[in-house]
């Protein structure tokens, strides 16, 4: 931001760990530990927020925000079945993500400002799958699923000018679940496959 000399910089290792065993030729288990991250900005400006919020005074809009960090713990497998003609994989995981990178705007507390800050820390539990069946020689069954239970795990607060605990963050609190995030996601494809003279003809539904 070079409009008011700002610099900031932000140094950090991440790693990935990763344990397999091969059960026999067709089933394969794994572990893997691993962490992810987003890299930090600047926000346009700081602004400034009106007498009325119980925030002024006591808060400022930060210049910058710092990376988030996701850090996952995972069980999987990979299995075939009935001489490979059944494929299941699958894994089970907890996500850890912590200092939320989000995009603020709440009137309310802040006036006609939008910004970025780090925010809430959330847990994610879930489990997943993927299924791909030859179920004739012509036909084929294709489907993947995913389970999520996501919840904020702390509520980042202020103690405002009217001397009450002010959140800084327009969510719906510890428990409350992980936005844009529904609990169950699915799709399940049949595709039929056959030769059409020379051609190699398909049709499926999605």
């Amino acid at each position: 931001n070079g409009g008011v000399g700002l610099r900031k910089s932000f140094v950090g290792f991440k790693s990935r760990y990763n344990i397999s065993w091969k059960v026999t030729d067709d089933a394969l288990l794994y572990a893997t530990w691993s962490q992810g991250f987003r890299p930090g900005g600047f926000n346009r400006g700081q602004g400034q927020i009106t007498s009325h919020s119980p925030l002024y005074g006591e808060f400022t809009v930060p210049y910058f925000f710092s990376p988030d960090v996701l850090t996952n713990k995972e069980i999987g497998w990979k299995t075939s079945w009935f001489d490979k003609r059944l494929q299941f994989d699958g894994a089970v995981y907890q996500e850890n993500w912590n200092n939320v990178q989000m995009n603020v705007f709440n009137p309310e507390l802040y006036g006609n400002l939008s910004f970025a800050m780090n925010g809430p820390d959330y847990r994610v539990r879930g489990v997943e799958g993927q299924l791909n069946w030859r179920a004739t020689e012509h036909l084929s069954v294709i489907s993947s699923f995913a389970w999520n239970s996501g919840e904020q795990v702390n509520n980042p607060t202020l103690i405002g000018n009217n001397g009450k605990s002010v959140a800084l963050f327009p969510t719906g609190g510890p428990g409350s679940p992980l936005a844009q995030s529904p609990p169950f996601q699915g799709n399940l494809r049949l595709r039929y496959e056959h030769p059409l003279g020379s051609y190699d003809a398909f049709v499926q539904v999605g």
